[in-house]
């Protein structure tokens, strides 16, 4: 189990979560639920398969669960019939923007958006470091962005940040954008995030670390990109994939020199561990010329770890595993995969 505050929140192996954290003052009800009060079945927290994931798995998604089922200094309220006047401490009181309730959040406190679409025009959110951004589920809270990574990442977490059940769209058409992560805009990079439950579309770069030294954790999580699902950049960044499904699908209208890649990994002792995920390169039509159709990608003195996954590629050229062997070290263990359509040199330990 885990425990917070002395109060255990129980996980079985079935991944059901129960158990309530309460707090002994400033406890006031809105509709049924206390407003400093968060409970496992309210965040519909992402399950755990003690039966498939390693358990140093189970303990660092746990670890991630109890940061968010747990007493907060405050809660602060979105939602889309909210209004930036308000106090934005109870769903009565809500924010109409989230940028309304980042700029007053501080480190142990949450940002619960309501359901429904939230346009941030060419804005982003970058929550301090320790905040929690939290929606009412995936598919149920959608943020949109035209913001271009020239300009920085949508979502742009700091340090010991949880972002989760929530959707996030990238909507510039054939535009590179960084929908989560650290672009050179960004200026900071961040250690200690994680991503939950949450699904992140757009054209260019799902999760993109372009700064050096990033570390991150996702799981339970859908990525989908037309190139650069996700994509690492820079020297000495770390991440964690648990049971997500990362895309990387360019349709045959998409014109230029595109790497369709789902994964791609560069940059100097860079390291990337995928754990029970699926991934996929895919071009719908015609291969452009110049491109390339890869479900993983690495160059550089780096390390790719894929654990109980399954990667694919459906054009015919596409290359399902393609290391440059300037140093990059792939290993392999319980991972569906076509030999034929490797590249370099592989370490598969069955």
């Amino acid at each position: 189990c885990i425990v917070t505050s002395g109060v255990p929140i129980r996980v079985d192996i079935t991944g059901n979560i129960t158990g309530t954290i309460t707090t002994a003052t400033n406890v006031t009800t809105v509709n049924g639920l206390a407003a400093n009060v968060i409970t496992a079945a309210a965040i519909a927290a992402s399950a755990i398969d003690a039966d498939s994931l390693a358990a140093d798995a189970v303990n660092e998604i746990a670890t991630a669960i109890g940061k968010v089922v747990r007493p907060f200094k405050r809660i602060l309220y979105v939602r889309t019939d909210g209004n930036d006047a308000n106090s934005g401490l109870s769903p009565d009181a809500a924010f109409l923007t989230i940028g309304a309730a980042t700029a007053v959040a501080v480190s142990g406190e949450m940002i619960l958006i309501g359901a429904g679409t939230f346009a941030l025009g060419t804005a982003n959110v970058a929550p301090a470091a320790g905040v929690i951004v939290w929606g009412a589920g995936m598919d149920t809270t959608i943020i949109t962005s035209t913001r271009l990574q020239t300009s920085g990442a949508i979502i742009k977490p700091a340090n010991d940040c949880v972002v989760g059940n929530l959707t996030v769209k990238g909507i510039a058409v054939a535009a590179s954008q960084n929908i989560f992560g650290a672009s050179t805009a960004d200026t900071a990079a961040f250690t200690g995030v994680w991503l939950l439950n949450a699904r992140l579309v757009g054209d260019l770069d799902g999760i993109f670390l372009n700064l050096a030294n990033c570390e991150m954790k996702v799981a339970d999580s859908i990525i989908e990109s037309k190139a650069d699902a996700i994509a690492i950049a820079l020297t000495g960044c770390k991440l964690d994939a648990y049971r997500c499904k990362i895309l990387s699908i360019c349709p045959s209208a998409v014109v230029g020199t595109i790497a369709t890649n789902a994964v791609s990994i560069a940059g100097a002792t860079t390291i990337a561990r995928l754990h029970h995920c699926y991934i996929e390169g895919r071009q719908d039509g015609a291969i452009d010329a110049g491109s390339s159709t890869r479900g993983v990608y690495a160059f550089g003195a780096n390390r790719i770890e894929c654990w109980d996954c399954q990667v694919n590629t459906a054009a015919t050229a596409g290359t399902i595993f393609d290391l440059d062997n300037s140093g990059s070290t792939l290993i392999v263990g319980q991972t569906v995969y076509e030999r034929a359509k490797t590249n370099g040199t592989i370490t598969d330990r069955g």
